[in-house]
């Protein structure tokens, strides 16, 4: 017995060194192939041991679309050589423009948008609109050397419960407010006839409702007009647009909605009677035929105002800008989609009356917490068919803009749920989202998530973690930053590159406003991180540190390059009535923003925002009224002057040559 154990011994000790002589030619073998090359045009595998694929990578370097083998590159599944892009061995020769690589130039671009929603745009029917006001904003945008505009929820907002003309409270998912669609542009069309446009009134505060009574008679009309033409180019594009599946598959439920909406006088559709309530198939087929032309009528509506938005759209991009959407992550419980998937939200299954609602828990905006009454996610029943409302949800958001935001990102994490019956947010519970699952769904089924992440508030650690998981930038806002905390991650200094800056979003106070309320202390700090004296132009004083933050995008509202104060804030959260309202002025406004372009154009070239294009050159095109003209006039004789007495880098010049970053001086000197 000894003898075998002895012998058993032997061969353990044997076959363990064998394993480590195996391991170390293994090793060598890697580094071997490591040196090996391959050209660019090869496609050459070769069958290597299993074990390789899993040893440690001792030469990992990857930088851009080159790379050098290393044992990673294996594939473990099918044990074959990728191919090698560059084929580089240790000591060998780099290739001959390998000192081109120059990361800067492959880093993404930074960049700065202007905040502004189309209801504050200038036009003649109480409301800004996609019509030639639109377009002069977005040739000022373009002068400024702004790249990005940020808009808020395009959707119709709701009108029976006080929602107040709150693009937040929309009452669909993916329909348009068609009050934006503008008039003329349907007299271009032939739709209306001069004539039919009412008298054009002076630019005041929005008024949904009267806006509404002026505007929605006449787009019916030309929408009624566009249904009865039997042929023509505008009717060919109405049709393809019903019949796309990406659009049909809300656009038919969201008119049949509206239809039954606009008979009746109850605020919400679990009240409509049992049939219509329901969705009982004979009572929707009645529907349909009783209320053809309405349902007819309402599509050509949403497929207007999608033409005209696609029309802006295609003039921004061709500009240079992106559009920045928003996306609020709950809908409207009155809504198309809360009545046609029951199953998906947390109502009753008998009455369809919502059982748990949206809010936030007690925070800086509210002692009591925020009550928003979207009814919840019936996250468990969405997961069944992979989130595919959410899937056709986002589809849709990528017709509209180049991007978007998720409002209220962090519920994808954890979300506040409330007993509908409370009459605040305090008796709520944190309750789990769907997480990374969600997200994972989102990219197989639309094929990618470019999202900007709204995660303010309260963010716990899992948000942050979510966020990065999928890789969307998060958000910082000046506003908050100025308390006694070093750490506070909206100060400068703990700003993230994948990140975007606000001074103040929509939800904030101007930045004037806010200085004004500010405390002394804070206004103490606020002067120290951002490094000015004095009360003058604070508001600049924030768009710099926005704009000269290490995050790759900022955005400033058009309140704050406007220098309004508290009186032209957008919205003032946890409040039912007076938001929504702000209008940046007459048509002539942007024409008048000599020197509020001249320093945006400056801080753009400084800090490296504008584009390739802007940084070029700044006077090209028409859209230079006579006072920039002569603003650049001043500037260039200033300029000649310096040069004569030899002190010309002391002199503010806006033109951005290549790479440099600009003037010197963040203000513009005085007009000669």
């Amino acid at each position: 017995m000894s003898c075998c154990k002895s012998n058993n011994e032997r061969t353990s000790r044997t076959t363990k060194k064998l394993r480590k002589n195996h391991s170390r030619l293994l090793q060598a073998a890697a580094v071997a192939l490591h040196s090996t090359v391959f050209q660019n045009n090869h496609q050459f595998f070769t069958t290597i041991p299993p074990t390789v694929s899993y040893l440690p990578n001792p030469f990992n370097y990857t930088n851009g679309s080159r790379s050098w083998l290393s044992v990673m590159d294996f594939d473990k599944n099918s044990v074959r050589m990728k191919k090698w892009k560059l084929g580089v061995g240790i000591g060998e020769d780099l290739p001959a423009k390998y000192q081109d690589d120059d990361p800067l130039k492959q880093a993404p671009r930074r960049r700065c948008g202007i905040l502004l929603h189309p209801t504050s745009l200038p036009g003649p029917n109480g409301i800004g609109d996609f019509g030639k006001d639109t377009y002069r904003f977005l040739d000022w945008l373009k002068e400024t050397g702004c790249t990005v505009w940020q808009v808020l929820p395009l959707v119709p907002p709701g009108t029976r419960g006080g929602e107040d003309g709150s693009p937040y409270a929309g009452s669909n998912a993916n329909c348009g407010n068609t009050l934006l669609i503008s008039l003329e542009e349907l007299v271009k069309d032939g739709l209306l006839e001069k004539t039919d446009l009412p008298k054009p009134l002076p630019v005041k505060r929005m008024d949904s409702s009267k806006v509404a009574a002026i505007k929605n008679p006449l787009i019916l009309k030309a929408a009624a007009k566009l249904v009865s033409k039997s042929s023509g180019k505008l009717k060919e594009e109405l049709e393809r647009f019903r019949k796309d599946p990406k659009i049909s598959v809300w656009l038919e439920d969201a008119a049949l909605f509206a239809s039954i909406d606009q008979c009746t006088l109850a605020k919400t559709w679990w009240t409509w009677p049992t049939q219509l309530r329901d969705r009982d198939p004979n009572a929707m087929k009645t529907v349909r035929i009783k209320h053809k032309s309405d349902i007819d009528n309402f599509i050509a509506a949403q497929f207007l105002f999608h033409r005209q938005w696609q029309s802006v759209h295609k003039y921004a991009n061709a500009a240079g800008i992106k559009i920045l959407g928003d996306m609020p992550i709950y809908i409207g419980g009155h809504s198309a989609d809360v009545w046609a998937h029951r199953a998906l939200f947390e109502l009753d299954p008998k009455t369809g009356v919502p059982m748990q609602v949206s809010g936030v828990p007690p925070d800086a905006f509210s002692a009591t917490g925020q009550l928003w009454g979207s009814p919840l996610y019936n996250w468990k029943e969405m997961a069944k068919d992979r989130y595919a409302w959410w899937a056709t949800r986002l589809r849709r958001a990528y017709e509209l803009y180049d991007e978007f935001r998720i409002d209220h990102f962090r519920a994808f994490a954890g979300y506040w749920a409330i007993p509908a019956t409370a009459q605040n947010a305090m008796g709520g519970k944190w309750k789990a989202g769907p997480g990374s699952a969600f997200f994972t769904a989102m990219r197989e089924a639309v094929g990618k998530i470019d999202v900007i992440a709204e995660d303010l508030g309260i963010i716990t650690g899992d948000v942050i973690a979510l966020r990065k998981e999928i890789k969307a930038p998060g958000m910082a806002v000046l506003q908050f930053a100025f308390s006694d905390n070093a750490a506070n991650p909206h100060l400068p200094h703990n700003h993230e590159l994948d990140q975007v800056v606000y001074p103040g979003t929509h939800d904030n106070d101007t930045c004037v406003g806010w200085w004004k309320k500010a405390s002394d202390a804070e206004k103490q700090v606020a002067r120290a991180h951002l490094r000015f004296e004095g009360d003058a132009d604070v508001h600049w004083e924030f768009i710099r540190g926005a704009v000269a933050s290490v995050a790759r995008t900022s955005i400033v509202s058009m309140q704050d390059v406007m220098g309004l104060d508290s009186a032209s804030r957008m919205n003032i959260p946890a409040t039912q009535a007076g938001n929504w309202g702000w209008r940046v002025g007459e048509s002539d406004v942007f024409e008048s923003l000599g020197e509020e372009t001249s320093r945006l154009r400056e801080l753009m070239c400084r800090y490296h925002r504008a584009t390739l294009d802007a940084e070029s050159t700044t006077s090209k095109g028409a859209t230079r009224d006579k006072r920039s003209s002569l603003d650049a006039l001043g500037r260039a004789i200033k300029n000649i002057i310096g040069d004569k007495l030899g002190n010309s880098g002391n002199n503010s010049n806006l033109e951005c040559q290549g790479n440099n970053n600009g003037a010197n001086l963040e203000k513009p000197k005085d007009k000669p």
